[in-house]
């Protein structure tokens, strides 16, 4: 029988324009204490709110025109409805509007996760969104990203602590229509110079994804939940 597929819950946020960036990450660390209902807080393993940084090193496919990036990883792809269907409820989506542009169901995609370097949970975070290019279909890419790009994040980046590919596997909403989020977790904000040009090279290889389509965030670990042992 094969092992259960760990699954990740990935949120790409912009917050409301009334409120300064300090102001955003207040409400939105305050929202996390609402609290969700037992049995979907116990299909989670790991919850780290992600900020975005406004001064971002000159990384191919940088982007600062989001603010926030959540990582939740769940015990199973089994959880996933459950989590879609909490994001559609009243109160959630009241106190959202308050800080996000939008409710969460709007920018929330539900993924595979794979773990492909299992090191320390950091506080700086490279996060890619990958578009995959028009000639393969998903399990083509799927395929070509773990032998290409894991391989080379195994074998030449070892300043990452933790490499994560996470495939998307369920419909996304409107305008985020990403193939995979990749996790890379760093030490400090000066060793992501360390791998500057390995990440470049993945963000500009046209034989595995859409160029124009696909970014990359800079971000610092703000609140994390620790992984359960």
């Amino acid at each position: 029988m094969s092992a259960i597929q760990l699954a990740k819950w990935v949120y790409l946020g912009q917050r409301n324009p009334r409120l300064s960036r300090a102001e955003f990450i207040q409400r939105w660390l305050k929202h996390r204490t609402m609290g969700a209902p037992p049995d979907m807080g116990a299909e989670f393993v790991t919850a780290d709110y992600c900020a975005v940084k406004e001064n971002p090193p000159a990384l191919a496919g940088i982007s600062t025109e989001y603010d926030a990036a959540g990582l939740f990883a769940l015990k199973s792809l089994a959880a996933i409805p459950l989590v879609a269907r909490f994001l559609k409820t009243d109160y959630i989506q009241a106190d959202e509007k308050r800080f996000f542009n939008t409710t969460s169901e709007n920018f929330s995609m539900f993924c595979a996760e794979d773990v492909v370097r299992d090191g320390e949970y950091t506080k700086t975070v490279v996060i890619q969104f990958l578009r995959r290019a028009g000639n393969l279909g998903p399990t083509a890419f799927a395929r070509q990203w773990r032998e290409s790009h894991g391989s080379l994040v195994l074998n030449n980046l070892q300043a990452v602590s933790r490499y994560v590919q996470n495939t998307v596997v369920a419909l996304p909403p409107a305008g985020f229509g990403y193939d995979g989020i990749a996790e890379f977790w760093f030490d400090t904000p000066e060793s992501v110079a360390l791998a500057s040009g390995e990440l470049d090279r993945m963000m500009t290889d046209a034989s595995l994804i859409d160029i124009k389509s696909s970014f990359c965030l800079f971000t610092d670990v703000i609140i994390s939940r620790p992984k359960k042992t």
